[in-house]
């Protein structure tokens, strides 16, 4: 077995690696489907891809489009009435030729993961989301499946419905784990505590969403779903909400709840178990350096009477170095993204806690292709609790 230290020698070597495993492959010159529809690089919504800059922000409120209403490339049949012109699709590959962990095998998982995303505008104020994930873990059998429909006709007020997060609408980084720069999940949004309910699970929900037109700074979401796990959304009902105001365009800070129940079996018993989840967050960003986190407290019912508390945070820097920022030096220049993050979650009532950090250098020699080498190490365990760590390498192209 690798030990960690003859391990790290991957931080040198993989990003060549890496590197080389993207330029053997023909340049692509396609983007996903909203960058070739407006015609735009993706940095244009993108801080460093898949993270949202401002202009990513405003794009995704506003139903996926640049001007509300408005939406490009469309088939006009009547004044309300618009199509898109080309099939909405997008795909994205992720290859992942070396993943090794302490105490397991060493693993070639050449073709990881396949995202399929089907996504555009209809009737002039609609939206459409649509995506399927399918994973090596699971033979390449859908694992992950969201579609949700928008109706956008006035920015204070914004429907979407369908099966996704309860923060699906929600246009920022700091509460979104599919928006991450890193295998390794944040750690408010993965922790489900002992009711196994986490902020980033797909349910069955109605939600509304919006922003005040005077400032434009204050962002709300509310939305009402069904149990994770309940296809037809017959069990108990939750209702979570989201506060976020804009100090500057790059400097926001929010808060959010989510409470409800959560149908629970043991045993052949099935009870109803209530949980809340109540929480703060924070993004900014100051030319290259990206700062986000956020702090979730939860409360859950156990299944044998009672009730405990257990939190969890994040905190997590990156820092874009574009390709102008690197010199002329005659070579095909990368962009470099290094990311740092500390994750602390509790179990037990807050008497077992976890500590994690994660470094990842990821590196951008097209706009549609990142790579990345990841290190995940365990800080801190619980007595009787083994230490772990990771590391990744990984590719993934956009089309």
């Amino acid at each position: 077995m690798s030990s960690p230290k003859k391990s790290g020698a991957l931080f040198i070597i993989a990003p060549a690696v890496a590197l080389l495993f993207a330029l053997a492959a023909e340049r692509a010159e396609a983007v996903p489907a909203f960058a070739r529809t407006y015609g735009m690089s993706c940095s244009a919504c993108h801080t460093a891809w898949p993270a949202l800059n401002a202009t990513g922000r405003m794009f995704k409120e506003n139903g996926y489009t640049m001007e509300r209403g408005q939406p490009k490339e469309q088939l006009t049949i009547s004044d309300e009435l618009t199509l898109p012109r080309t099939l909405p699709l997008a795909l994205v590959a992720k290859f992942r030729p070396y993943d090794k962990r302490k105490g397991g095998e060493e693993k070639l998982r050449a073709l990881h993961e396949l995202e399929i995303f089907f996504a555009g505008n209809a009737f002039r104020y609609g939206s459409f989301f649509g995506e399927l994930e399918l994973e090596d873990e699971n033979d390449f059998e859908v694992e992950t499946a969201v579609g949700v429909v928008g109706f956008h006709p006035h920015p204070l007020l914004n429907l979407v419905l369908g099966k996704g997060s309860v923060f699906h609408a929600d246009p920022y980084d700091s509460l979104s784990n599919a928006r991450r720069l890193t295998r390794s999940s944040r750690a408010p949004m993965a922790q489900g505590f002992s009711t196994k309910v986490t902020l980033e699970d797909e349910h069955q929900m109605v939600g509304l969403y919006g922003r005040e037109t005077a400032w434009k700074k204050l962002f709300y979401s509310l939305t009402y779903s069904a149990d994770v796990g309940d296809p037809e959304g017959e069990g108990p009902k939750d209702f979570s909400g989201r506060l976020a105001f804009d100090i500057l365009s790059d400097l926001t800070i929010g808060g959010f709840f989510s409470t409800g129940s959560q149908d629970t079996t043991s045993g052949g018993v099935t009870r109803e178990l209530d949980f809340q989840r109540v929480g703060v967050d924070a993004q900014a960003r100051f030319g290259g350096l990206n700062l986000l986190g956020a702090y979730l407290r939860g409360k859950d019912d156990l299944f044998k009477g009672g009730d405990e508390s257990n939190n969890a945070w994040d905190a997590e820097a990156f820092y874009t170095i574009g390709k102008d920022s690197l010199g002329p030096l005659g070579l095909p220049l990368v962009m470099v993204v290094p990311v740092v993050r500390v994750d602390r979650f509790e179990k037990n009532d807050g008497k077992d806690t976890f500590t994690d950090l994660t470094l990842n250098l990821g590196l951008y020699p097209w706009q549609n292709v990142k790579l990345f080498v990841e290190y995940f190490t365990s800080l801190d365990r619980p007595s009787g609790v083994k230490s772990d760590w990771r590391w990744t390498v990984q590719a993934a192209v956009a089309f």
